[in-house]
C-alpha cells in the first residue's frame, strides 16, 4: 500500500478502497494473497505466457503472383527496402521470382529461373538461438515430444505432433550428425549448433567453396 499510495497518481488511495481493489483482483484470479504479499494469479500468469514475444513487430508487404493473381506470401518490410525493387529477384516457397512492380504495398512477381536469388530475411532470424536449444529442437523430432507434451497447449501440441511426424516421412534430424540434403542446384546442411555455429560453418564452407 505504501508504494502505491506514494505515487502521486494515488496519493489520496485510502486503505478501504486498496484492500476492495486487492479483493476483487484476487476473486478473477489476477493476483494471489498469501500471508499479506501480492503475487502473480493464475489469469495473469496465463495472459503473460499467451502474448510475449521476442519477435519484434514489423510490417509485412504481401507478394501476389501478377499471373494467378494469388497472394503467394509475405515479405518483412526490412527485406523489401533492402533487396526489392522491379527486375530483382528473391526466393520465396522454394522457389525464385522476379518483381514486376510495385503498387500500393503490394509486389507483384512473375515466376522466374534465378536459383541463386535472394532468399528473404524472417525477423526470427534476429533471435540468438543457442547450441542447446538447436538440440532439444532435434530431439523433439527425433524422439518426439514425449511428457513434454503436457507443457502444450492441446492445438499447438497436434501441429507440432503434425510436424514432426511429416518430417519423420522424409528424414530425421539429429544433434549427433550432420545430414546434407542435396538437390538439383544447391544443398542444404543440418546441424545443431545454434546461431552463432550455424553462421560461423556457413562462413567455413563458403571460404573453402570460393577456392575449390
Amino acid at each position: 500500500f505504501g508504494i502505491i499510495s506514494g505515487s502521486a497518481n494515488f496519493r489520496k488511495l485510502k486503505m478501504e478502497k486498496f484492500r476492495q481493489i486487492v479483493s476483487f483482483a484476487e476473486s478473477i484470479g489476477i493476483i494471489n494473497v498469501r500471508d499479506g504479499k501480492i503475487s502473480i494469479g493464475r489469469r495473469s500468469r496465463k495472459y503473460f505466457y499467451e502474448n510475449i514475444s521476442v519477435i519484434p513487430e514489423v510490417s509485412r508487404f504481401p507478394v501476389k503472383n501478377a499471373v494467378t493473381n494469388r497472394i503467394i506470401s509475405y515479405l518483412d518490410e526490412k527485406f523489401v527496402y533492402s533487396n526489392i525493387d522491379e527486375g530483382s529477384y528473391f526466393i520465396s516457397k522454394g522457389m525464385p521470382w522476379r518483381v514486376v512492380s510495385i503498387d500500393e504495398g503490394t509486389i507483384f512477381v512473375e515466376p522466374g529461373e534465378r536459383v541463386e536469388a535472394t532468399i528473404p530475411d524472417w525477423e526470427g532470424e534476429d533471435i540468438p538461438v543457442s547450441k542447446e536449444t538447436a538440440e532439444k529442437a532435434y530431439a523433439f523430432i527425433e524422439n518426439g515430444l514425449g511428457k513434454r507434451s503436457v507443457f502444450f497447449d492441446p492445438h499447438a501440441m497436434i501441429r507440432a505432433e503434425t510436424f514432426i511426424e511429416k518430417q519423420r516421412s522424409f528424414f530425421v534430424p539429429s544433434s549427433t550428425r550432420i545430414i546434407v540434403e542435396e538437390l538439383e542446384d544447391y544443398a542444404i546442411v543440418y546441424v545443431a549448433l545454434g546461431k552463432l555455429g550455424n553462421e560461423l560453418l556457413a562462413r567455413l564452407l563458403s571460404y573453402v567453396c570460393s577456392y575449390s
